[in-house]
């Protein structure tokens, strides 16, 4: 499988660039593999997150509620 890279003006044939463009193409392919996979990742962690604020918040009870101290402008 030949591996190819896309911009504005054309697809090139990585095969056919320089060494340094060869390793920065492999580099580039996985870091944009790791973002995905990151991204996929703070997806679940969001909904778990989501889940246990939930719990949490159908778990509060007023046997559990302290008052407020109130604002003294920081003094």
């Amino acid at each position: 499988m030949s591996w190819t890279y896309k911009t504005d003006t054309g697809l090139y044939d990585v095969e056919k660039l320089s060494p340094e463009a060869k390793v920065s193409f492999q580099y580039l392919a996985e870091v944009e593999a790791e973002l995905q996979t990151l991204g996929k990742r703070s997806d679940v962690l969001r909904a778990a997150a989501s889940v246990f604020h939930k719990t949490l918040q159908d778990s509060l009870s007023d046997e559990a509620l302290v008052p407020e101290e109130e604002d003294n402008g920081g003094e």
